[in-house]
């Protein structure tokens, strides 16, 4: 909420939003998904409910205050970042999961799909996101 609002004082009208892909997932299992799937907000952690509950607010103050955010969204709901990373720490939810992995720390057998992106290719995709028009509203 509080970059959107920024975003609009400073009168940037294209806003790129690194999302999570439990956003749209978390709690519930289907066959495939898309932009009207939502996580189910009883069967997910609460980091990932504050993943899900500011992109619903962002997604929010473009649709319904327009008026008031005359703003392009675009939203790369990410798996699991995988890759080199600028930080001299791994304190982030991608680098958290995959210790517990390595560490043995998960209690159970890991039968899940776990889609991986590698932070160069999420960077060249907000690049390209940065160049079309095409990735607004989406």
């Amino acid at each position: 909420v509080l970059l959107i609002k920024a975003c609009a004082a400073l009168g940037i009208k294209r806003v790129l939003l690194a999302g999570s892909v439990t956003s749209i997932t978390g709690g519930k299992k289907a066959k495939s998904y898309n932009e009207d799937n939502w996580a189910d907000v009883n069967n997910i952690n609460i980091d990932d409910k504050a993943k899900l509950y500011a992109e619903r607010m962002a997604w929010y103050l473009i649709n319904h205050e327009k008026d008031k955010y005359d703003i392009n969204l675009t939203v790369l709901n990410l798996g699991v970042l995988l890759g080199p990373t600028i930080t001299h720490h791994y304190h982030f939810a991608s680098a958290a999961f995959m210790k517990k992995i390595f560490n043995g720390k998960m209690k159970h057998n890991l039968h899940i799909k776990i889609p991986v992106v590698d932070v160069r290719d999420a960077a060249v995709a907000f690049c390209k996101c940065l160049e079309t028009d095409r990735a607004d509203g989406k």
